[in-house]
């Protein structure tokens, strides 16, 4: 994972940048699939493989 778009927490429209992630080499832009608000389960310099959590899109804002 190389950047978070936002702070998790933050509400997002479907198709704004969520996160870039690196592969190969070459840096990806992942986009929100549906608006609602978004809650990372991953930190910039993590390393994921595939079928890895990488976020949750919800309907509320997410409580301290």
């Amino acid at each position: 994972i190389v950047s978070l778009a936002v702070a998790s927490g933050t509400r997002i429209k479907a198709g704004a940048p969520m996160m870039v992630l690196e592969a190969m080499k070459m840096q990806n832009t992942l986009m929100a699939p549906l608006e609602g608000v978004i809650n990372y389960k991953v930190a910039p310099g993590q390393t994921v493989r595939t079928g890895d959590l990488l976020a949750t899109i919800g309907d509320k804002e997410i409580e301290a």
